[in-house]
């Protein structure tokens, strides 16, 4: 595993999340994931991307989030409760 870093900015993640509900433009849990990821990044944490799949047919194809130390970022641990994560091995 690699350094996480520095711990993320929760008022970060907050006026990010309040600014994605707010864009014009049509994006997903993967794009919103992506951008914070890349946002943290820039300041030094290091937030590990997770895609996880449902359990049932109207829960796929997935979902995306981001986890760091355990603990999930930018999502509700509830909604996330209900994917399996893909784990890949290198």
């Amino acid at each position: 595993d690699r350094d996480e870093g520095c711990d993320p900015d929760p008022q970060l993640i907050e006026i990010f999340q309040r600014v994605a509900s707010r864009a014009p433009i049509a994006h997903t849990c993967m794009h919103r994931s992506l951008a914070l990821q890349w946002m943290l990044a820039r300041r030094k944490s290091h937030a590990r991307f997770c895609i996880g799949v449902g359990e049932k047919p109207r829960l796929l194809p997935g979902h995306a989030w981001l986890e760091m130390r355990g603990e999930i970022l930018n999502d509700a641990p509830e909604l996330v409760r209900r994917y399996t994560p893909l784990v890949i091995r290198s």
